[in-house]
């Protein structure tokens, strides 16, 4: 739940509820790198910023109990680099059917497919990376792929 920003500020917060310890936290995220600065407590919160309107506790709440609506369920695979200016960035470059995939996952992530994938990423540093829609510029620096099964269910491959 998008509690909002101040002007100039470049931070935003998002109000989150945890349904593990029951409780309601506020995510501080940097707006120009997406990265999450720190979480804090509700409490906390509400004494050091503004007080959290019941109406958006009530939207977080039901938003962490809401029932995802079933997918297509792939295996995607993203390639996180940092670009020429050292700017971390994370792309899409295959989502690949599970449907199409007739082994385990350990399986899959020693497989030739993966293996040529990084072999193919690490060989074109020096000319940049296309694959479909997503273009990554020369001089990239490689730093892991992401290989998500599922919702929950990853596993990171470093370079």
């Amino acid at each position: 739940m998008d509690l909002g920003s101040k002007p100039g500020i470049l931070k935003k917060h998002i109000l989150i509820y945890s349904r593990l310890d029951e409780r309601w936290y506020v995510l501080i995220r940097d707006i120009t790198s997406g990265c999450i600065v720190t979480v804090l407590p509700e409490n906390y919160h509400d004494s050091s910023f503004i007080k959290i309107k019941d109406s958006d506790k009530k939207s977080a709440y039901d938003l962490a109990f809401k029932v995802r609506a079933s997918s297509p369920e792939v295996i995607s695979i993203n390639l996180c680099f940092n670009d020429f200016d050292g700017y971390r960035h994370s792309k899409n470059i295959y989502s690949i059917p599970l449907s199409q995939v007739d082994m385990s996952q350990e399986l899959f992530l020693k497989s030739k497919f993966i293996k040529q994938i990084k072999r193919n990423i690490r060989e074109n540093i020096a000319r940049g990376l296309s694959f479909d829609e997503h273009t990554i510029e020369p001089g990239y620096t490689p730093l892991f792929l992401n290989v998500r099964f599922s919702a929950d269910t990853y596993k990171i491959l470093y370079f």
